[in-house]
């Protein structure tokens, strides 16, 4: 389970993460605290969907769903 978690964080972080922050630094290239929120900002969701998808695997493996 451990695997697929790791594969899924990973997937989520460079599928979504870099067009963020790349976003921010083009449209905000001489705000530097900007693009520094945008990446906090980027993690905490990558958090949160992590988060969300430790519990929907718990689910499934419970039989719950």
């Amino acid at each position: 389970m451990r695997v697929y978690l790791d594969f899924a964080e990973r997937l989520f972080f460079l599928k979504l993460c870099p067009f963020v922050f790349l976003a921010a630094l083009f449209l905000n290239y001489k705000r530097r605290s900007l693009m520094f929120v945008t990446f906090i900002r980027c993690k905490f969701l990558q958090y949160i969907h992590v988060i969300h998808l430790k519990i929907f695997l718990t689910m499934i493996m419970k039989g719950s769903l």
